[in-house]
C-alpha cells in the first residue's frame, strides 16, 4: 500500500499480481466446506465496491495516486480485516 502514493501506472503489473493472489485465496476459501464466514470476509476484502483492499486498489487506479493519510487510515481497516480472516481460520479444528 505504501506504493499507492506513486503513480498507479508504475505499479499496474504488481497490482494485477496482488489481485490474482487475493482471488486465489478467495477461491481456496470457497473450496473448503463449512467456510461461509471466511468466504464472506474474502468477498468484502476483494470487492472493488467496498472500503478494503479491492476498493483501495480500484480507487488508486481511478485516482492515479493516493494520499499518505488515506493509505494510513485504509491500512488499519485492511489489517483488521486480514486479522479477522486469520482468526477465523486459526479457530478451526484441523483434521489431518
Amino acid at each position: 500500500m505504501n506504493k499507492a502514493t506513486e503513480s498507479f501506472n508504475q505499479h499496474e503489473k504488481e497490482v494485477e499480481e496482488l489481485k490474482l493472489e487475493l482471488n486465489k485465496a478467495y477461491e481456496f476459501a470457497r473450496s473448503r466446506p463449512h467456510n461461509q464466514e471466511t468466504i464472506q470476509q474474502w468477498r468484502l476484502m476483494t470487492n472493488p465496491s467496498e472500503n478494503l483492499m479491492g476498493g483501495v486498489l480500484k480507487l488508486w487506479e481511478k485516482s492515479g495516486k493516493l494520499s499518505p493519510a488515506f493509505i494510513k487510515s485504509s491500512r488499519k481497516q485492511i489489517k483488521s480485516a486480514f486479522n479477522a480472516i486469520i482468526e477465523l481460520e486459526g479457530g478451526k479444528i484441523r483434521k489431518d
